[in-house]
């Protein structure tokens, strides 16, 4: 594979884990708690998934920077 193709793929791999983190935090935006599936919860899993959204977000924009160097 030559550079090109290997920020492309990349590219790809990052859009999709962004729009599906995505998806997740909507899901558990509207999630309600149950049984032992409380609140708390909920919200500290939304937080872990909105770092994860940062970092994906962050590997993009270097992979657009740096990537073909």
């Amino acid at each position: 594979m030559n550079t090109q193709e290997i920020k492309d793929k990349i590219t790809n791999k990052c859009f999709s884990k962004i729009e599906f983190l995505k998806l997740e935090i909507k899901s558990l935006d509207k999630a309600t708690p149950h049984f032992a599936y409380t609140q708390e919860m909920i919200d500290g899993i939304i937080s872990f998934k909105e770092r994860e959204l940062e970092l994906w977000n962050r590997i993009t924009y270097l992979n657009e920077v740096y990537g073909g160097k």
